[in-house]
């Protein structure tokens, strides 16, 4: 995501914040949240290997 001076009503993030190291993905989250509207939505979606769906059948 470019940040740039813009103000989002809601901004939406699909399977990238997993990747991330946790000084990075702090980082991403603080810039979403300075570029967030008063009373914007930020969603996150996470995929995991530890979750039933995703796990590998034994």
């Amino acid at each position: 995501m470019p940040f740039n001076n813009y103000q989002y009503d809601a901004i939406f993030c699909y399977a990238l914040i997993h990747l991330l190291n946790n000084p990075k993905r702090e980082k991403l989250i603080q810039d979403c949240y300075n570029q967030l509207s008063q009373n914007g939505y930020m969603i996150f979606i996470v995929i995991t290997k530890k979750h039933k769906l995703t796990a590998k059948a034994h």
